[in-house]
Protein backbone atom coordinates (compact mmCIF):
# COMPACT_ATOMS: atom_id res chain seq x y z
CA UNK A 1 0.00 0.00 0.00
CA UNK A 2 2.78 2.29 0.61
CA UNK A 3 4.05 1.68 -2.72
CA UNK A 4 1.16 2.41 -4.23
CA UNK A 5 0.91 6.09 -2.35
CA UNK A 6 4.13 6.74 -3.84
CA UNK A 7 4.42 5.91 -6.27
CA UNK A 8 0.63 8.08 -7.10
CA UNK A 9 2.98 11.11 -5.32
CA UNK A 10 5.53 10.85 -8.35
CA UNK A 11 2.90 10.61 -10.77
CA UNK A 12 1.21 13.60 -9.44
CA UNK A 13 4.93 15.37 -8.77
CA UNK A 14 5.36 14.66 -12.37
CA UNK A 15 2.09 16.16 -13.89
CA UNK A 16 2.28 19.41 -11.99
CA UNK A 17 5.93 19.41 -13.53
CA UNK A 18 4.22 18.71 -16.93
CA UNK A 19 1.66 21.89 -16.27
CA UNK A 20 4.36 24.25 -15.51
CA UNK A 21 6.28 23.55 -18.43
CA UNK A 22 3.63 23.37 -21.19
CA UNK A 23 1.55 27.05 -19.84
CA UNK A 24 1.28 28.93 -22.47
CA UNK A 25 2.82 32.53 -22.90
CA UNK A 26 1.29 35.65 -23.92
CA UNK A 27 1.91 36.69 -28.02
CA UNK A 28 -0.41 40.23 -27.14
CA UNK A 29 2.12 42.86 -28.20
CA UNK A 30 -0.52 46.05 -29.10
CA UNK A 31 0.01 50.20 -28.04
CA UNK A 32 -3.49 50.18 -27.33
CA UNK A 33 -3.07 54.12 -26.15
CA UNK A 34 -0.49 56.98 -26.42
CA UNK A 35 -0.26 60.25 -25.00
CA UNK A 36 2.38 63.13 -25.08
CA UNK A 37 2.67 64.66 -21.45
CA UNK A 38 2.36 68.33 -20.79
CA UNK A 39 4.72 67.77 -17.85
CA UNK A 40 7.23 66.32 -16.59
CA UNK A 41 5.31 64.02 -14.34
CA UNK A 42 2.54 61.36 -14.92
CA UNK A 43 0.51 62.01 -11.75
CA UNK A 44 0.56 65.93 -11.98
CA UNK A 45 -0.21 65.71 -15.83
CA UNK A 46 -4.26 66.56 -16.85
CA UNK A 47 -3.81 67.82 -20.48
CA UNK A 48 -1.56 66.95 -23.07
CA UNK A 49 -1.54 65.52 -26.66
CA UNK A 50 -3.46 62.33 -27.38
CA UNK A 51 -2.42 60.33 -29.89
CA UNK A 52 -3.90 58.39 -32.85
CA UNK A 53 -2.56 55.16 -32.95
CA UNK A 54 -3.68 53.41 -36.35
CA UNK A 55 -2.05 49.74 -36.83
CA UNK A 56 1.73 50.20 -36.82
CA UNK A 57 1.66 54.12 -37.04
CA UNK A 58 1.10 56.73 -33.89
CA UNK A 59 0.22 60.61 -35.15
CA UNK A 60 -0.01 63.38 -32.87
CA UNK A 61 -0.08 67.62 -33.85
CA UNK A 62 0.93 69.41 -31.02
CA UNK A 63 -0.53 72.71 -31.87
CA UNK A 64 2.34 74.97 -31.26
CA UNK A 65 6.02 75.13 -32.62
CA UNK A 66 7.75 74.31 -29.54
CA UNK A 67 10.88 72.07 -29.41
CA UNK A 68 9.87 68.30 -29.60
CA UNK A 69 13.36 66.98 -28.34
CA UNK A 70 12.44 66.42 -24.40
CA UNK A 71 9.31 65.04 -24.52
CA UNK A 72 7.27 62.43 -22.33
CA UNK A 73 5.04 59.47 -23.45
CA UNK A 74 2.21 58.05 -21.29
CA UNK A 75 1.26 54.38 -23.15
CA UNK A 76 -0.96 51.63 -22.53
CA UNK A 77 0.46 47.94 -23.38
CA UNK A 78 -0.16 44.30 -23.84
CA UNK A 79 2.64 43.33 -23.83
CA UNK A 80 5.37 42.75 -21.89
CA UNK A 81 7.98 45.41 -22.00
CA UNK A 82 8.47 48.23 -24.07
CA UNK A 83 11.90 49.45 -25.81
CA UNK A 84 13.13 52.47 -28.09
CA UNK A 85 16.53 51.92 -29.68
CA UNK A 86 17.01 48.69 -27.25
CA UNK A 87 16.58 51.32 -24.27
CA UNK A 88 13.60 49.67 -21.77
CA UNK A 89 10.64 52.68 -21.97
CA UNK A 90 8.40 53.34 -18.52
CA UNK A 91 5.22 55.03 -19.18
CA UNK A 92 5.26 58.56 -17.71
CA UNK A 93 9.02 58.77 -16.99
CA UNK A 94 10.82 57.91 -20.19
CA UNK A 95 12.15 60.92 -21.97
CA UNK A 96 12.44 60.67 -25.90
CA UNK A 97 13.91 63.26 -29.06
CA UNK A 98 10.16 63.71 -31.15
CA UNK A 99 12.24 65.76 -33.83
CA UNK A 100 12.18 62.64 -36.33
CA UNK A 101 9.89 59.41 -35.85
CA UNK A 102 10.54 57.40 -33.13
CA UNK A 103 10.12 53.58 -33.24
CA UNK A 104 8.67 52.06 -30.25
CA UNK A 105 8.99 47.92 -30.03
CA UNK A 106 6.75 46.26 -28.18
CA UNK A 107 7.56 42.88 -27.07
CA UNK A 108 5.22 40.23 -26.12
CA UNK A 109 5.98 37.56 -22.97
CA UNK A 110 6.62 34.47 -25.77
CA UNK A 111 9.17 37.19 -27.57
CA UNK A 112 6.85 38.82 -30.24
CA UNK A 113 7.80 41.92 -31.27
CA UNK A 114 5.47 44.54 -32.91
CA UNK A 115 6.87 47.97 -34.11
CA UNK A 116 4.82 51.47 -34.02
CA UNK A 117 6.15 54.59 -35.57
CA UNK A 118 5.49 57.69 -33.59
CA UNK A 119 5.11 60.81 -35.62
CA UNK A 120 4.62 64.02 -33.67
CA UNK A 121 4.20 66.95 -35.80
CA UNK A 122 4.05 70.46 -34.83
CA UNK A 123 1.49 73.25 -35.14
CA UNK A 124 -1.14 72.25 -37.38
CA UNK A 125 1.08 69.13 -39.11
CA UNK A 126 1.57 70.60 -42.66
CA UNK A 127 4.89 71.43 -43.84
CA UNK A 128 5.77 74.71 -42.69
CA UNK A 129 7.47 77.65 -44.98
CA UNK A 130 9.26 80.31 -42.94
CA UNK A 131 9.95 83.48 -45.57
CA UNK A 132 11.93 86.18 -44.74
CA UNK A 133 11.90 89.25 -46.80
CA UNK A 134 14.65 91.76 -47.42
CA UNK A 135 11.82 94.46 -47.86
CA UNK A 136 8.24 95.22 -48.42
CA UNK A 137 6.64 92.79 -51.21
CA UNK A 138 4.00 95.54 -52.67
CA UNK A 139 4.75 94.75 -56.52
CA UNK A 140 3.25 91.84 -58.71
CA UNK A 141 6.08 92.85 -61.00
CA UNK A 142 9.27 93.71 -58.56
CA UNK A 143 10.71 90.79 -56.72
CA UNK A 144 12.33 90.93 -53.72
CA UNK A 145 15.48 89.42 -51.94
CA UNK A 146 14.85 86.81 -49.11
CA UNK A 147 15.68 83.42 -47.57
CA UNK A 148 13.22 80.76 -46.95
CA UNK A 149 13.30 77.54 -44.54
CA UNK A 150 11.08 74.79 -45.06
CA UNK A 151 10.51 72.60 -42.46
CA UNK A 152 8.83 69.38 -43.49
CA UNK A 153 7.21 68.53 -39.91
CA UNK A 154 8.35 64.77 -40.25
CA UNK A 155 6.59 63.99 -43.56
CA UNK A 156 8.71 65.47 -45.55
CA UNK A 157 12.17 64.58 -45.47
CA UNK A 158 13.01 65.35 -49.14
CA UNK A 159 12.84 68.61 -50.79
CA UNK A 160 13.49 70.85 -47.68
CA UNK A 161 15.12 73.85 -48.97
CA UNK A 162 16.98 76.49 -47.41
CA UNK A 163 18.83 79.41 -48.95
CA UNK A 164 18.08 82.58 -50.92
CA UNK A 165 15.01 83.53 -52.46
CA UNK A 166 13.30 86.38 -54.57
CA UNK A 167 9.64 87.11 -54.11
CA UNK A 168 6.55 89.09 -55.71
CA UNK A 169 2.83 89.23 -55.82
CA UNK A 170 1.13 87.28 -57.96
CA UNK A 171 -2.41 86.99 -59.36
CA UNK A 172 -5.20 89.30 -60.88
CA UNK A 173 -8.18 90.01 -58.51
CA UNK A 174 -6.61 87.96 -55.63
CA UNK A 175 -3.90 90.47 -55.69
CA UNK A 176 -6.00 92.85 -54.25
CA UNK A 177 -7.02 90.53 -51.37
CA UNK A 178 -5.59 90.95 -47.85
CA UNK A 179 -4.48 88.08 -47.51
CA UNK A 180 -1.96 88.37 -50.63
CA UNK A 181 -0.63 85.32 -53.04
CA UNK A 182 2.95 85.16 -54.02
CA UNK A 183 5.46 83.67 -56.43
CA UNK A 184 8.92 82.75 -55.44
CA UNK A 185 11.53 82.19 -57.16
CA UNK A 186 15.05 80.15 -56.56
CA UNK A 187 18.36 80.89 -57.60
CA UNK A 188 18.44 76.99 -59.31
CA UNK A 189 16.09 74.25 -59.72
CA UNK A 190 15.35 72.54 -56.60
CA UNK A 191 12.89 70.00 -56.01
CA UNK A 192 10.07 71.01 -53.10
CA UNK A 193 8.74 68.53 -50.93
CA UNK A 194 8.93 65.87 -53.44
CA UNK A 195 7.83 67.64 -56.16
CA UNK A 196 9.94 67.49 -59.17
CA UNK A 197 12.86 70.74 -59.25
CA UNK A 198 12.52 74.18 -60.73
CA UNK A 199 12.77 77.13 -60.21
CA UNK A 200 9.32 78.93 -59.97
CA UNK A 201 6.62 78.05 -57.59
CA UNK A 202 3.36 79.65 -56.45
CA UNK A 203 1.96 80.22 -53.01
CA UNK A 204 -2.13 80.31 -53.78
CA UNK A 205 -3.73 82.20 -50.87
CA UNK A 206 -7.44 81.26 -51.58
CA UNK A 207 -8.02 84.20 -49.57
CA UNK A 208 -11.95 84.21 -51.77
CA UNK A 209 -12.60 80.36 -50.85
CA UNK A 210 -13.01 79.77 -47.26
CA UNK A 211 -12.84 75.69 -48.34
CA UNK A 212 -9.31 76.61 -48.53
CA UNK A 213 -10.25 73.65 -51.44
CA UNK A 214 -11.86 74.59 -54.48
CA UNK A 215 -8.17 74.99 -56.35
CA UNK A 216 -7.22 71.57 -55.04
CA UNK A 217 -10.36 69.58 -55.80
CA UNK A 218 -10.44 70.50 -59.48
CA UNK A 219 -6.84 69.50 -59.58
CA UNK A 220 -7.30 66.50 -58.15
CA UNK A 221 -10.48 65.99 -60.85
CA UNK A 222 -8.24 66.71 -63.41
CA UNK A 223 -5.64 64.10 -62.53
CA UNK A 224 -7.96 61.26 -62.15
CA UNK A 225 -9.48 62.21 -65.61
CA UNK A 226 -5.99 61.57 -67.09
CA UNK A 227 -4.81 65.39 -68.09
CA UNK A 228 -1.62 65.17 -69.76
CA UNK A 229 -0.30 67.57 -66.89
CA UNK A 230 -1.86 69.13 -63.88
CA UNK A 231 0.19 71.19 -61.75
CA UNK A 232 1.20 69.35 -58.47
CA UNK A 233 0.91 71.03 -55.10
CA UNK A 234 1.36 70.77 -51.35
CA UNK A 235 -0.59 72.94 -48.38
CA UNK A 236 1.50 74.40 -46.58
CA UNK A 237 1.76 77.22 -43.31
CA UNK A 238 3.76 80.63 -43.96
CA UNK A 239 5.34 82.38 -42.02
CA UNK A 240 6.18 85.89 -42.88
CA UNK A 241 8.99 87.93 -41.49
CA UNK A 242 7.85 85.93 -38.49
CA UNK A 243 4.22 86.73 -38.69
CA UNK A 244 1.86 83.89 -39.40
CA UNK A 245 0.52 84.71 -42.46
CA UNK A 246 -1.99 81.64 -42.86
CA UNK A 247 -3.29 78.14 -45.05
CA UNK A 248 -1.45 78.12 -48.73
CA UNK A 249 -1.40 75.92 -51.88
CA UNK A 250 2.12 75.66 -52.95
CA UNK A 251 1.60 74.73 -56.56
CA UNK A 252 3.98 74.15 -59.79
CA UNK A 253 3.81 77.36 -61.95
CA UNK A 254 2.48 76.92 -65.22
CA UNK A 255 5.32 77.75 -67.41
CA UNK A 256 7.34 75.39 -70.55
CA UNK A 257 9.50 71.86 -69.09
CA UNK A 258 9.74 69.03 -69.38
CA UNK A 259 8.49 68.35 -66.37
CA UNK A 260 5.63 71.12 -66.41
CA UNK A 261 3.90 71.66 -69.84
CA UNK A 262 6.03 69.87 -72.11
CA UNK A 263 6.16 71.89 -75.18
CA UNK A 264 8.92 71.64 -78.01
CA UNK A 265 9.42 75.53 -78.72
CA UNK A 266 12.49 74.70 -81.05
CA UNK A 267 10.45 73.42 -83.00
CA UNK A 268 6.97 75.30 -83.15
CA UNK A 269 6.18 74.50 -80.08
CA UNK A 270 3.89 77.18 -77.37
CA UNK A 271 2.15 77.96 -74.91
CA UNK A 272 -0.41 80.77 -74.49
CA UNK A 273 -3.33 81.70 -72.09
CA UNK A 274 -6.35 83.26 -73.27
CA UNK A 275 -5.91 86.05 -70.19
CA UNK A 276 -8.46 89.66 -70.69
CA UNK A 277 -6.20 90.63 -67.22
CA UNK A 278 -3.07 90.08 -68.97
CA UNK A 279 -0.25 92.51 -68.84
CA UNK A 280 -0.40 95.26 -71.56
CA UNK A 281 3.43 94.46 -71.44
CA UNK A 282 2.74 90.86 -72.46
CA UNK A 283 2.90 89.52 -76.18
CA UNK A 284 -0.84 89.50 -76.93
CA UNK A 285 -3.19 89.56 -79.72
CA UNK A 286 -6.80 88.73 -80.35
CA UNK A 287 -7.95 85.45 -82.21
CA UNK A 288 -9.85 86.01 -85.23
CA UNK A 289 -11.03 88.85 -84.33
CA UNK A 290 -10.99 91.58 -81.64
CA UNK A 291 -14.84 92.00 -81.69
CA UNK A 292 -14.56 88.38 -80.14
CA UNK A 293 -12.69 90.05 -76.87
CA UNK A 294 -10.52 86.57 -76.82
CA UNK A 295 -7.17 88.29 -75.42
CA UNK A 296 -4.37 85.92 -75.96
CA UNK A 297 -0.99 86.08 -73.96
CA UNK A 298 1.69 84.27 -75.14
CA UNK A 299 3.56 82.49 -72.53
CA UNK A 300 6.31 80.13 -74.35
CA UNK A 301 7.98 79.82 -77.75
CA UNK A 302 10.32 80.60 -79.91
CA UNK A 303 8.40 81.99 -82.55
CA UNK A 304 6.15 85.37 -81.74
CA UNK A 305 2.36 85.60 -82.18
CA UNK A 306 2.43 86.63 -85.91
CA UNK A 307 3.26 82.40 -85.83
CA UNK A 308 0.48 81.32 -83.59
CA UNK A 309 -2.26 83.77 -83.92
CA UNK A 310 -3.10 82.07 -87.35
CA UNK A 311 -3.20 78.48 -85.94
CA UNK A 312 -5.72 79.38 -83.72
CA UNK A 313 -7.62 81.74 -85.60
CA UNK A 314 -7.95 78.97 -88.48
CA UNK A 315 -8.99 76.75 -86.01
CA UNK A 316 -11.66 79.29 -85.10
CA UNK A 317 -13.01 79.27 -88.46
CA UNK A 318 -13.25 75.71 -89.05
CA UNK A 319 -15.37 75.34 -85.88
CA UNK A 320 -17.57 78.31 -86.64
CA UNK A 321 -18.22 76.97 -90.24
CA UNK A 322 -19.25 73.76 -88.70
CA UNK A 323 -15.74 71.91 -90.28
CA UNK A 324 -16.27 68.94 -88.42
CA UNK A 325 -14.59 66.40 -91.46
CA UNK A 326 -12.12 64.21 -89.28
CA UNK A 327 -9.59 64.45 -92.39
CA UNK A 328 -9.54 67.83 -93.23
CA UNK A 329 -11.86 69.91 -90.29
CA UNK A 330 -10.61 71.17 -86.97
CA UNK A 331 -10.68 67.59 -85.57
CA UNK A 332 -7.37 66.66 -87.74
CA UNK A 333 -5.57 69.86 -85.96
CA UNK A 334 -7.27 69.61 -82.51
CA UNK A 335 -7.06 67.19 -79.73
CA UNK A 336 -9.93 66.36 -78.47
CA UNK A 337 -9.52 64.29 -75.79
CA UNK A 338 -7.86 66.47 -74.32
CA UNK A 339 -10.39 68.86 -75.22
CA UNK A 340 -13.16 67.13 -73.46
CA UNK A 341 -10.91 66.26 -70.38
CA UNK A 342 -10.53 70.03 -69.24
CA UNK A 343 -13.75 70.68 -70.32
CA UNK A 344 -15.74 68.08 -67.61
CA UNK A 345 -13.26 69.39 -64.78
CA UNK A 346 -14.30 73.21 -65.56
CA UNK A 347 -17.67 72.32 -66.61
CA UNK A 348 -18.06 70.23 -63.24
CA UNK A 349 -16.90 72.71 -60.77
CA UNK A 350 -18.58 75.75 -63.08
CA UNK A 351 -15.21 77.79 -63.35
CA UNK A 352 -16.12 81.22 -63.16
CA UNK A 353 -12.94 82.48 -65.50
CA UNK A 354 -12.45 79.28 -67.84
CA UNK A 355 -15.86 80.89 -70.13
CA UNK A 356 -12.68 82.77 -72.43
CA UNK A 357 -11.89 84.94 -69.91
CA UNK A 358 -8.68 84.17 -67.46
CA UNK A 359 -6.50 81.22 -66.49
CA UNK A 360 -7.58 78.91 -70.11
CA UNK A 361 -4.57 77.90 -71.50
CA UNK A 362 -4.25 76.25 -75.24
CA UNK A 363 -0.95 74.20 -76.43
CA UNK A 364 0.64 72.93 -78.81
CA UNK A 365 3.79 70.86 -78.54
CA UNK A 366 5.33 71.57 -81.94
CA UNK A 367 4.51 72.63 -85.41
CA UNK A 368 3.05 69.21 -86.55
CA UNK A 369 1.10 68.18 -83.38
CA UNK A 370 -2.46 68.79 -82.84
CA UNK A 371 -3.44 72.05 -80.69
CA UNK A 372 -4.91 70.89 -77.47
CA UNK A 373 -6.46 72.57 -73.87
CA UNK A 374 -4.93 72.74 -70.80
CA UNK A 375 -3.74 72.96 -68.20
CA UNK A 376 -6.60 73.93 -66.01
CA UNK A 377 -5.54 76.72 -63.84
CA UNK A 378 -7.52 78.90 -61.09
CA UNK A 379 -10.75 77.65 -59.14
CA UNK A 380 -11.26 79.99 -56.25
CA UNK A 381 -13.98 81.45 -57.58
CA UNK A 382 -16.17 78.29 -58.57
CA UNK A 383 -18.61 75.80 -57.10
CA UNK A 384 -21.35 77.80 -56.20
CA UNK A 385 -18.38 80.74 -54.59
CA UNK A 386 -19.10 83.26 -57.14
CA UNK A 387 -21.70 86.26 -56.27
CA UNK A 388 -21.23 87.31 -60.07
CA UNK A 389 -21.57 84.30 -61.93
CA UNK A 390 -23.26 81.07 -61.98
CA UNK A 391 -24.49 80.39 -58.71
CA UNK A 392 -26.95 77.22 -58.97
CA UNK A 393 -25.46 73.62 -59.46
CA UNK A 394 -27.82 73.01 -61.88
CA UNK A 395 -26.99 74.43 -65.82
CA UNK A 396 -24.50 74.33 -68.18
CA UNK A 397 -22.08 77.04 -68.13
CA UNK A 398 -19.09 76.69 -70.37
CA UNK A 399 -20.99 75.59 -73.49
CA UNK A 400 -21.64 78.90 -73.57
CA UNK A 401 -18.30 80.28 -74.22
CA UNK A 402 -16.39 81.01 -77.49
CA UNK A 403 -15.13 77.81 -78.94
CA UNK A 404 -16.75 75.76 -76.24
CA UNK A 405 -19.99 76.64 -78.17
CA UNK A 406 -19.05 75.59 -81.34
CA UNK A 407 -17.52 72.46 -80.48
CA UNK A 408 -20.97 71.33 -78.44
CA UNK A 409 -22.26 71.81 -82.08
CA UNK A 410 -20.63 68.69 -83.42
CA UNK A 411 -21.88 65.20 -82.23
CA UNK A 412 -18.41 64.13 -82.32
CA UNK A 413 -17.84 65.83 -79.32
CA UNK A 414 -21.23 65.47 -77.45
CA UNK A 415 -20.44 61.42 -78.03
CA UNK A 416 -16.65 61.81 -76.94
CA UNK A 417 -17.95 63.51 -73.37
CA UNK A 418 -20.58 61.20 -73.04
CA UNK A 419 -17.78 58.20 -73.21
CA UNK A 420 -15.40 59.65 -71.35
CA UNK A 421 -18.15 60.71 -68.81
CA UNK A 422 -19.40 57.57 -68.30
CA UNK A 423 -15.67 55.65 -68.28
CA UNK A 424 -14.65 58.00 -65.44
CA UNK A 425 -17.84 58.19 -63.37
CA UNK A 426 -17.14 56.42 -60.37
CA UNK A 427 -13.94 59.02 -60.19
CA UNK A 428 -15.76 62.07 -60.67
CA UNK A 429 -18.05 60.68 -57.65
CA UNK A 430 -15.36 60.41 -55.59
CA UNK A 431 -14.87 64.07 -55.78
CA UNK A 432 -17.25 64.97 -53.07
CA UNK A 433 -15.44 62.11 -50.77
CA UNK A 434 -12.06 63.44 -51.15
CA UNK A 435 -13.47 67.12 -50.60
CA UNK A 436 -14.84 65.74 -47.06
CA UNK A 437 -11.28 63.62 -46.27
CA UNK A 438 -9.24 66.69 -47.59
CA UNK A 439 -11.31 69.09 -45.52
CA UNK A 440 -10.73 67.15 -41.76
CA UNK A 441 -6.56 67.24 -42.80
CA UNK A 442 -6.98 70.68 -42.93
CA UNK A 443 -9.44 71.27 -40.15
CA UNK A 444 -6.65 72.50 -37.80
CA UNK A 445 -4.63 74.57 -40.52
CA UNK A 446 -7.95 76.23 -41.23
CA UNK A 447 -8.55 76.84 -37.00
CA UNK A 448 -5.14 78.83 -37.68
CA UNK A 449 -5.52 80.62 -41.19
CA UNK A 450 -8.88 81.64 -39.82
CA UNK A 451 -7.50 83.31 -36.62
CA UNK A 452 -5.31 84.91 -37.92
CA UNK A 453 -7.91 86.27 -41.11
CA UNK A 454 -11.11 86.67 -39.29
CA UNK A 455 -13.33 86.22 -42.21
CA UNK A 456 -15.88 83.37 -41.50
CA UNK A 457 -18.53 85.66 -40.98
CA UNK A 458 -18.07 88.45 -43.26
CA UNK A 459 -19.58 88.26 -47.01
CA UNK A 460 -17.34 90.35 -49.30
CA UNK A 461 -17.54 90.98 -53.02
CA UNK A 462 -17.16 87.57 -55.18
CA UNK A 463 -18.00 85.62 -52.66
CA UNK A 464 -21.85 84.43 -52.59
CA UNK A 465 -22.34 83.14 -49.08
CA UNK A 466 -21.60 83.17 -45.25
CA UNK A 467 -21.87 80.25 -43.60
CA UNK A 468 -20.21 80.77 -40.34
CA UNK A 469 -17.44 78.11 -39.73
CA UNK A 470 -15.14 76.60 -41.76
CA UNK A 471 -16.98 73.08 -41.39
CA UNK A 472 -20.08 75.05 -43.05
CA UNK A 473 -17.75 75.84 -45.94
CA UNK A 474 -16.50 72.49 -46.56
CA UNK A 475 -20.21 71.00 -46.38
CA UNK A 476 -21.82 73.46 -49.00
CA UNK A 477 -18.51 72.98 -51.78
CA UNK A 478 -18.95 69.23 -51.20
CA UNK A 479 -23.23 69.24 -51.24
CA UNK A 480 -23.14 71.40 -54.16
CA UNK A 481 -20.42 69.45 -56.04
CA UNK A 482 -23.10 65.98 -55.68
CA UNK A 483 -25.61 68.27 -57.06
CA UNK A 484 -23.87 69.36 -59.57
CA UNK A 485 -22.50 65.69 -60.79
CA UNK A 486 -26.24 64.64 -60.43
CA UNK A 487 -27.40 67.04 -63.02
CA UNK A 488 -24.57 66.60 -65.36
CA UNK A 489 -24.82 62.77 -64.98
CA UNK A 490 -28.79 62.97 -66.07
CA UNK A 491 -28.02 65.78 -68.78
CA UNK A 492 -25.06 64.03 -70.53
CA UNK A 493 -26.70 60.37 -70.53
CA UNK A 494 -30.44 61.63 -71.93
Amino acid sequence: MKKLILVLDICALLTIGCKKETHITSSLNDLSSFHILSSTRVESSTTGLSCSVSDTLITGVTGNNDAKTNLIASFTTTGNTVTVNGKLQESGITINDFTQPVVYTVIAQNGAQKCYTVKIKSFTGLPIFYINADAPIVSKDTYVTGNLEIDGNIDYTDGLYKGPIQIRGRGNSTWQMDKKPYKIKLPSKVSILGMPADKEWALIANYADKSLLRNDAAFELSEELGAAWTPRRKFVEVFLNGQYNGNYLLTETIEQGSDRVNVDTKNGGWLVEINHNAPTTDPRFYIASPSLNIVTDLKAGALDVSFVRPQLDSLYYMLNRQDYDSTTGYRKYFDMDAYVTWYIVNEVIINNDAAFYSSVFIQRYNASSKIKMGPVWDFDLSSGNVSTGHLSPEGWYIIYAVFADMLYEDPAFRAALKIKWNNNKSKILAISQYIDAKGKVLAPSANENFKRWDILNIWFPNTAKVFGSYQGEVDYFKTWMDLRIQWMDKEINK
